[in-house]
């Protein structure tokens, strides 16, 4: 059985960890008046709406509850009389596991009320074996809050977590729901703020915010008598030996990015095959990087296919002398990564491999909390960091902001590359490091849902990066 598809909501943009939420919670219930008990009664109201939605045709929901407000929630749902389907309550820690799956298989939903925002460890005992049942009955999974055993604050799953269908976030939207493991987990994701007074939201900062709609950036307009120099001048630096194809991705993105005039600076024997590959690119085959004394330039991307023999420490060395906003991916934050420097003209683009060379520790670790991952790397580095992968962290040092678009569809070699090369053209157009890098990673996310697949290559995102029905 599946569920029906989710009912159109407009998603808050505040993002908020675990202390966050607990503390938006208090402050709805101190301004509002009213008791823990008459917060959840809410909360089982809205769960109960959800549910009559999307499960219309459900004959039996088993609730699992836990111990805690979670808890709570599914066991005032389960006294609902509205529900439209016979309830099974289901306690783990007053249940063998045999019995629990035996009940799971006779259900048509399962409502996951077991811990919410309240589990930072790995789920043990009881708790463990029912996740494990839970999923491996296949039944449609609705979460309320959280799915259990997802680290509510960071996305993390220390251990076993539910797979769920879909998740109702309650009052506030949980940052970690939206990048990392999490997204393997969660489902359609729902949300209702329980009508709480807009007060309660005020008074709790939010962790990071939720970046989808590319409107919300504007890029300078151009003057009817304008002339490609006032659109950018980017150089790209890149295409070591057997890498071309790197950095002309990157040339031809900072074009479709909008830039005026687009320069590769790549290894001597690639000149002529770029630029007979690409006319509108200005290719020079170079041993050095003179040709930054010679011209002038808005924007520098450097590192995509660099490779990083002594020709890439040379580029790479001359390319951090560049006084203007650098873009620094691939194998420049190799090179970065053995000989570290701080720079605020930074935009450091890594993927979690690449982030892990940084900071000097595993990928793991970087995916465990990947907003503390991108923190680390601005204050180490400088600048702004694109920490690229599922969810998308982007850092300036302020604000955190997490990427609510993409799909599984970027997951091919070059992909980044193209946004490298999108980062480097909203900066020689003017736009601040921050803005720029949320513009391009919504743009290359949403051409990731809109483009053709399977088998998607990252050239063939270049024609929807600005073809977006819901821009139009």
């Amino acid at each position: 059985m599946t569920g029906a598809p989710a009912r159109s909501v407009n998603l808050p943009q505040a993002l908020y960890d675990a202390g966050g939420s607990r503390r938006v919670d208090q402050e709805a219930m101190h301004l509002g008046g009213f008791t823990a008990k008459a917060f959840m009664e809410r909360a089982a109201q809205a769960a109960l709406t959800e549910l009559r939605c999307r499960y219309p045709s459900a004959q039996r929901v088993a609730i699992l509850a836990g111990p805690g407000r979670n808890g709570g929630d599914g066991r005032l749902l389960a006294a609902q009389t509205g529900l439209p389907m016979a309830v099974d309550l289901i306690e783990p820690g007053l249940m063998a596991a045999e019995e629990i799956a035996r009940r799971l298989a006779g259900c048509d939903v399962v409502v996951d009320a077991m811990f919410g925002t309240g589990l930072q460890r790995p789920p043990e005992g009881c708790w463990r074996e029912t996740i494990v049942a839970v999923n491996h009955a296949a039944r449609p999974v609705f979460a309320l809050d959280v799915p259990s055993g997802i680290d509510a604050s960071t996305g993390n799953t220390p251990g076993v977590a539910i797979r769920a269908d879909a998740t109702l976030c309650l009052v506030t939207l949980k940052a970690g729901l939206f990048t990392g493991n999490a997204l393997d987990y969660r489902g359609a994701l729902l949300f209702d703020s329980l009508d709480v007074p807009s007060d309660a939201y005020d008074r709790v900062v939010p962790v990071a915010w939720r970046m989808r709609d590319p409107r919300e950036i504007r890029l300078p307009v151009p003057r009817p008598n304008t002339h490609k120099g006032e659109m950018g001048r980017v150089l790209v630096v890149g295409g070591g030996p057997g890498m071309p194809g790197a950095a002309r991705l990157a040339g031809e993105a900072a074009y479709v990015g909008g830039a005026g005039l687009v320069v590769v600076a790549t290894h001597p024997g690639h000149a002529a095959c770029l630029n007979v590959a690409v006319p509108e690119l200005i290719v020079y085959g170079v041993d050095n990087l003179s040709i930054l004394k010679e011209r002038h330039f808005d924007a520098l991307a450097v590192g995509c296919g660099l490779g990083q023999d002594a020709w890439a420490e040379a580029m790479w060395a001359a390319a951090c002398a560049f006084p203007g906003p650098l873009v620094v991916d691939g194998d420049a934050l190799r090179l970065l990564a053995r000989a570290p420097t701080h720079c605020s003209n930074f935009v450091l683009t890594p993927h979690p491999g690449e982030a892990a060379l940084l900071l000097g520790c595993s990928s793991a670790v970087i995916q465990a909390d990947r907003r503390a991952a991108a923190a680390e790397i601005v204050g180490r580095f400088g600048g702004v960091c694109v920490l690229k992968g599922a969810g998308t962290i982007v850092a300036d040092g302020r604000r955190c902001y997490v990427c609510d678009c993409g799909s599984a569809a970027l997951a091919t070699a070059g992909t980044g590359d193209v946004l490298t090369g999108l980062v480097a053209a909203f900066l020689g157009r003017g736009l601040g490091a921050p803005d720029a890098a949320r513009l391009a990673v919504m743009l290359h996310g949403r051409a990731g849902e809109h483009a053709p697949g399977p088998g998607l290559r990252a050239s063939g995102l270049l024609p929807w990066i600005w073809h977006d029905p819901d821009m139009s």
